[in-house]
């Protein structure tokens, strides 16, 4: 759900280029992939759960997209893209 921030801090090239998704079909989609099998540490698990109940309640409810146009500049930022944080071939 927040591509920017998994693109600046992954360090994964698959990312590059990606534009997160907020119309309200791509949200929707995004919310419903949240989940899945738990985590073998319950204090993994505890800190994933609190936050995707924290993306479901800022995209879900709140509708963060439609109302705050911050939400939208992260997929405008270059900024990842000007210093090295990865070799190409990873």
């Amino acid at each position: 759900m927040i591509v920017p921030e998994v693109r600046e801090y992954s360090g994964l090239h698959e990312y590059d280029g990606m534009v997160q998704d907020l119309s309200p079909d791509g949200v929707r989609a995004a919310l419903r992939r949240l989940g899945g099998d738990p985590l073998d540490d319950p204090h993994d698990e505890a800190h994933l759960s609190a936050f995707e109940n924290a993306l479901r309640f800022q995209f879900g409810e709140l509708e963060l997209h439609r109302r705050n146009p911050l939400v939208h500049l992260g997929n405008l930022d270059l900024s990842s893209y000007d210093r090295e944080y990865a070799p190409a071939e990873e």
